[in-house]
């Protein structure tokens, strides 16, 4: 077998300077021109650092698994990690040069390394990342759980973020704030459990499909950021609070097939609902004994003609308890009914329908006396009882009922 050699580039480029010193000066010109499409052994190579270096090596996780489809970039010389994580980068500037290495769901790497000519090696470690902010919200997306199959979507016109990142999300009083991120570590820790995610998003008094829709571009958002597929059209468990659970209680309303459940926490202006469909999805109404009269008539009254057409709501009253406070016991009911919605409602398959509850499946509450029991049992009025998905629920809804109310308790 030949070999048909290439003569080194420098012996090319000698003869061009040769024949130019013997060329008119118009020729010199062009044969400079020649000279330099050809380029010069003196130059640099490509990012100005000279050339010639290969960089390769492995990506890996914190806990040492291969990550394919990481990329690897110096200057604008990319690569892409393969199934076993490797990667490799050629015609790389030698010299020192800054390398970063990032893929969707991880926290990006940028390492300073120095090339020299030939083969080089470095590999690189990612470590997920859970939180991401954009905007006024905020999302947990868990490390490791897999394929999302839903999100607790937190609405609120506080700083919604803080249910996520842990930060301050209510100015004043400092109790309530001690209370309101006990819920937030509580709602983090069942979205690791629930293989769910967690967003925070602030509003203030909007309830629309264009509000809607804010929320699903979020959510899409989060899965162009985590690498999450699905997670734009995965089901929502919506908890408003205040002044914004209108727009949480609107949000199921408009999109009931996507509603896993409706949490509103000190609601007012919550609006009669109609459709069956809506009517079908879990909901939980939790007000407080020492709140606004007019508010709470209201909650009253909406639950009542809701749970008249056959609707599964429920309402809590926490006695001895004002508007501004998030008690221990009422983030107990809170976490533990969306614990016990997700665990009834999400689909053993991610993406496949919300698996719908037959009324005559739960637990009905007595509105007066707090007495509970199946309902095949209950010998009361069914369509005045506050209907609750099981008898853990219904256990609590009746514990925060018979409570003596207090701060923190």
């Amino acid at each position: 077998m030949s070999l048909h050699r290439i003569p080194p580039r420098w012996i090319g480029v000698n003869r061009a300077r040769a024949i130019a010193r013997r060329l008119t000066s118009a020729g010199a010109a062009l044969a400079l021109l020649l000279l330099a499409a050809c380029g010069d052994s003196s130059g640099t190579g490509p990012g100005g650092g000279g050339g010639g270096a290969t960089l390769s090596g492995t990506i890996r996780t914190a806990g040492e698994s291969a990550l394919e489809g990481a990329t690897i970039s110096v200057g604008t010389r990319q690569a892409t990690s393969d199934a076993n994580g490797e990667f490799q980068l050629s015609d790389v500037p030698i010299g020192a040069v800054t390398v970063r290495a990032e893929r969707p769901g991880y926290l990006p790497s940028e390492e300073a390394v120095t090339l020299t000519a030939g083969a080089n090696s470095h590999d690189f470690t990612l470590s997920p990342q859970e939180v991401y902010e954009f905007g006024s919200s905020a999302i947990y997306v868990p490390a490791g759980v897999g394929p999302v199959r839903g999100t607790i979507v937190v609405i609120t016109d506080l700083q919604a973020s803080g249910f996520v990142t842990g930060e301050p999300i209510a100015s004043d009083p400092p109790e309530l704030e001690t209370g309101l991120q006990g819920l937030g570590a509580s709602l983090r820790a069942l979205a690791r459990s629930a293989h769910v995610a967690l967003l925070g998003s602030h509003f203030n008094g909007v309830n629309s499909a264009a509000s809607d829709a804010t929320i699903f571009n979020a959510l899409g958002t989060a899965e162009l950021m985590s690498g999450q597929a699905g997670m734009a059209d995965a089901p929502v468990l919506v908890f408003g609070i205040g002044g914004e659970a209108p727009e949480a209680a609107g949000l199921v309303a408009r999109q009931p097939q996507r509603a896993i459940g409706l949490l509103a926490w000190v609601p007012f202006g919550l609006a009669a609902l109609t459709a069956s469909d809506a009517l079908a999805v879990p909901t939980l109404v939790m007000e407080h004994g020492d709140d606004d009269a007019s508010r709470n008539a209201a909650a009253h009254t909406t639950f009542s003609e809701n749970r008249s057409r056959g609707g599964l709501w429920a309402l809590a009253v926490e006695p001895g308890v004002q508007l501004r406070a998030a008690t221990t016991r009422g983030n107990a009911v809170r976490v533990g009914w969306i614990s016990n919605t997700l665990a009834l409602r999400l689909p053993p398959t991610p993406g496949d329908p919300l698996v719908a509850l037959d009324e005559s499946s739960g637990w009905l509450g007595n509105q007066a006396t707090l007495e509970i029991a199946p309902w095949a049992d209950y010998s009361g009025e069914r369509t005045a009882a506050s209907w609750l998905p099981s008898e853990s629920a219904a256990t609590s809804w009746k514990s925060l009922g018979s409570s003596t109310g207090g701060g923190g308790d």
